[in-house]
Order: structure tokens, then sequence, then C-alpha cells
């Protein structure tokens, strides 16, 4: 009988501490209602219908339809999307006779593809009509192809602008930029994020063009394309697609737990949460979690204006986070994406470095010598980074403008494609320029 007693003892205690976790975990899972109301006050989205309503628009200004239209195209006209480097080299202006051929090739194929991307972005919004009571498994297809788009309209601009058509280029360029709002309509961290994406190649390309050609009508166009630029998509708009998401997902844990675990990882395999994973009231309390995360970081980047004002704010936001060792954390901390943050301060940063480009390149036309520092530009001329201007250097050739990025250490411009030996543990993001 001891013995008996003995080996049931790991069982019982085992069995005893799960009905204690689970008191305390029902707990947790009751202030579900408290951090959604909390969501819901800080203007997030919590539902599918939410979402919904955030992208209602008639169906004459929608413009999914004509996308879905182009993308078909874009399979069609360019099937291969060919991974060598004619593309790349041709909009970073290094390509060969040979690459820039192929280039003009592809683009001679795709006329039908761009012209049908311009129709899409002529209309105000889109909405694809997603699925969003599935949750993790919304699919977007359509976010590659509008990339994809939106190169070959680089490609035509910086094209345009070797044969002397910079007014062509920078409206072909504004077309690239509004494809890339359409993209930030998803209101998603996948659709601000690919914002972003388009938003870097059409700055680099604009970039490009007025390394190709900076005479004051090309500079005029440049100013009006800038100010005319639509908005990058607000974090908040992104943060509550996550949380919707984020709920589905972890409502449907047990899925997970019988499989070999989400996105690969073989978190759900091991005991206690392998069991936890299957039960309603630690799924409810994940949910609250993932919630209260979400919030809390989005709250964090209100506390100021500016990436370098609301980093206190959001460092100490992430050590709240990571101190809750909680298991119900240890899965809602896994949907938390550090960082996130980061992306649009540096979309700003570029588009700033262009702005500030555009205001040098104006003053040596006028003067024909570079000016020894940066015109003042009020806040388009201030680094996210550190709330400072951003930086400028004169080159052999130029000039490059430059920012700080996230890890807020000066390298004076020292960006990795330029640190080949790895001389530094950080580096600057810069845009550079050429007059001769």
């Amino acid at each position: 009988m001891l013995v008996g007693i003995l080996l049931g003892c790991p069982c019982l205690l085992t069995g005893v501490g799960l009905v204690v976790l689970k008191i305390g975990i029902a707990n947790a899972g009751n202030t579900l209602p408290k951090e959604l109301a909390r969501a819901r006050q800080a203007g997030l989205a919590t539902e599918p219908a939410d979402l919904r309503a955030e992208l209602a628009i008639p169906a004459s200004q929608n413009a999914a339809g004509d996308y879905r239209t182009a993308i078909a195209a874009c399979k069609e006209e360019w099937p291969q999307m060919s991974p060598d480097m004619s593309l790349p080299h041709f909009l970073a202006l290094k390509a060969t006779p040979a690459e820039e051929r192929t280039v003009r090739n592809l683009l001679d194929k795709t006329r039908r593809t761009i012209d049908l991307f311009e129709k899409a972005s002529a209309k105000p919004a889109v909405d694809w009509g997603r699925p969003w009571e599935q949750g993790p498994d919304v699919l977007f297809p359509e976010q590659a192809s509008m990339k994809s788009g939106v190169k070959l309209i680089c490609a035509k601009a910086i094209l345009a602008a070797k044969r002397g058509h910079t007014a062509e280029a920078f409206r072909l360029l504004s077309i690239g930029f509004r494809i890339g709002k359409h993209a930030g309509d998803d209101p998603t961290l996948i659709g601000l994020l690919v914002q972003i994406a388009v938003d870097g190649m059409c700055t680099s390309a604009s970039c490009n063009v007025l390394n190709l050609r900076h005479d004051p009508a090309s500079l005029t166009r440049a100013r009006e394309m800038f100010e005319s630029l639509p908005p990058i998509e607000d974090l908040g708009r992104a943060v509550g697609g996550e949380i919707v998401m984020e709920r589905i997902g972890v409502q449907h844990l047990d899925r997970y737990a019988q499989q070999t675990g989400m996105g690969g990882s073989a978190t759900y395999q091991a005991f206690p949460l392998n069991v936890l994973a299957r039960d309603a009231s630690f799924r409810r309390a994940v949910e609250a979690k993932a919630v209260h995360n979400q919030v809390l970081i989005y709250l964090a980047t209100l506390k100021g204006k500016t990436w370098k004002q609301t980093q206190p704010a959001w460092k100490a936001a992430m050590a709240s986070i990571d101190a809750d060792k909680s298991l119900e954390n240890i899965i809602a901390q896994d949907l938390v994406l550090d960082g996130i943050q980061d992306a649009p301060a540096r979309a700003t940063a570029y588009r700033r470095m262009l702005w500030a480009g555009i205001a040098v390149l104006s003053v040596y036309e006028k003067t024909h010598r570079l000016p020894a520092k940066l015109p003042d530009m009020g806040d388009n001329g201030l680094d996210p980074f550190s709330d400072k201007p951003l930086g400028y250097k004169l080159t052999a050739d130029g000039f490059k403008v430059y920012s700080i990025d996230n890890d807020e250490v000066d390298d004076g411009g020292l960006s990795r494609a330029e640190d080949t030996t790895g001389k530094s543990n950080t580096h600057d993001i810069d845009r550079v320029f050429k007059v001769r």
C-alpha cells in the first residue's frame, strides 16, 4: 500500500497543481472584458466587424477589382518574375548595357500591367473583402504582387528620366506611392509593412531620378510629388487588426496543441501547455493577455509625437510584458513584435532624406555650390530617431543625407553597404545624391 501511495503522489501532486493553476487562470481570463473595453477606449478594433466598418467604401471607389485585374495581367506578362539582377541593378543605376536591355524589354512586355496598376491607383481606397473571422489563417496574396507592380513602375520612371522626361518620371513615382498607400489600407501589420517597403522603393527611385537630372524644372516636379504624398498608415490601425486576428488565433489554440506547434514551434507539445491549450479558460486567459500586451505597446506609442519621444514608454511597456512570467503570457508574449514602431519611423526618415536632397540640390542649382550644412527645413529636416537635424556629408561626387537609425548611434553616415569590413556594430541609413 505504501508503495502505491508513493507512486501515486506525483500524479496526485500534478493533479492538485493543475487544479490550483486552473483557478488562477480562470481569474486571469475574467479580465478579458476589461481588456477589450480598454482597447476600444484607445480606438482599436477588437472584432472582425470593426475591421469591416473601417474599410466600408462605396463599390465605385473600391480599387480591389482593378488591382485583381492588374495582378492577373502581371502574372501573365511577367510569369517568371526573373530572379536575375537586371531589375535591381537598373533601379540602383548600376545596370550593365545588357541588363538595361533586359529591363527595357521587360517594360515593353508589361505595358498593359503598368497601365492597369495606374488605373487601380486612381481610386480612393481598397477593401479586399477579407474573411477576418479566419484570424491568422487570412491570406494576403495581393500584397506581393503590388510590390512587383511598383518595381515595374519605378523602373519605368527611371527609364523616363534617362530619356530626359523627369515630369513623367515623378508622375509615375506618385502612382507608386499611391499603390503603397492602398497596400496600407489593409488594417494589419502586413499592410503597414508592405506600404513601408513600397515607400522605400519609391523614395530610392526618386533620389535616383534626381541623380540623373536635377535641373530646376525637375526639382519643381519632385517638390510637387513630395508635397502630395499620402500619409504612412497609422500604427493604431495595424495594432487593431493584429488584436482581432490574435484573438481568433488564441481561441483555436486547442488545434495547435494537436499539431506540431504554431509556426513550427514545439511550445504546445510540452506539459503543461499541451494540456492547458485544450482548456477554454486557459485560452481565455491567453486572449486577455494578448489584448493587454497589444494595448500596452500601442499606448506607449502615443506618449510623444516622435519615435525618440516614445522610446522610454516603449521600453517600459516591453519590460512590463517581459516581467510577466505567467503561463498564459508565455504564449501571448510570442505575439508581440518588438520593434514595430521602428518601421514607420524609418519610412519617415527616408521621406525626409528625399526632401533634404531636393533642398540641397535646389541650392546647388542656384549657386553651383553644395551648401556647408543642410538648409532649415523645419520638422522635415529632423531625424525621427534623434529629433535632431538629419546628418549631411559631402562626398567626392555629391553628398549624402543620413539618419542614425534605431541604434541611436551617429556613425557619420556609415551604412551597412559601405561597411564592407565590418568595422562598426552600428550603422546609419542614407540616401546618396550625385551632382557630377
